[in-house]
């Protein structure tokens, strides 16, 4: 099987569905990898830094953000800012009324929250997972090494000679286990 074009893949899962009428659903079931991949796969080809301003109690994150690994001040000495819980970061923002450097943060939707308040403009750098790029034909040729793991541990498999009236059996089996032809 060839897994090195998006076509290929697409003709892979299409052979392991072993169903003709299946086509214009694959490209969502490959989607529905990379989604779960994300969700569960942190490995350092996924990691990025940004240059952010914290001038703001909240921030807008970059739209490729997944997780924070880290946030540092660039001050003089440079100035590691903990980015942990919503829970904590309240917390510490009641007990902190005053704006100041930063020193916790937390994520809120697309948004980063730091305590305190900033007192100034702050420059950062952001080190971050971010998303995995999308599997997309009009980039054939991009690498794969993410996606595949995701398409491999867990296959969905619509069984050939269903009636489309009938509930479509869904079977789930991870890469490990022998393959159930039930």
């Amino acid at each position: 099987m060839n897994f090195d074009t998006y076509s290929g893949l697409k003709a892979a899962i299409a052979t392991e569905l072993d169903r003709t009428d299946m086509d214009s659903v694959i490209p969502g079931l490959i989607r529905l990898a990379e989604v779960q991949t994300e969700r569960q796969l942190r490995v350092r080809q996924m990691l990025a830094s940004a240059q952010i301003d914290i001038g703001d109690e909240f921030e807008t994150l970059p739209s490729d953000f997944l997780e924070a690994r880290s946030l540092v001040l660039e001050v003089n000495p440079p100035a590691r800012v903990d980015v942990g819980t919503l829970e904590t970061l309240d917390a510490l923002a009641a007990t902190t009324t005053a704006p100041g450097k930063p020193q916790a943060a937390a994520i809120v939707g697309s948004q980063m929250r730091v305590v305190p308040a900033p007192d100034a403009l702050y420059s950062a750098r952001l080190t971050y997972y971010r998303s995995i790029p999308r599997l997309l034909p009009q980039h054939p040729h991009r690498s794969r090494d993410i996606q595949i793991p995701g398409c491999g541990r867990r296959h969905i498999v619509c069984r050939q000679g269903q009636e489309p009236e009938e509930p479509v059996k869904l079977l789930l089996w991870r890469q490990e286990q022998p393959h159930s032809q039930d």
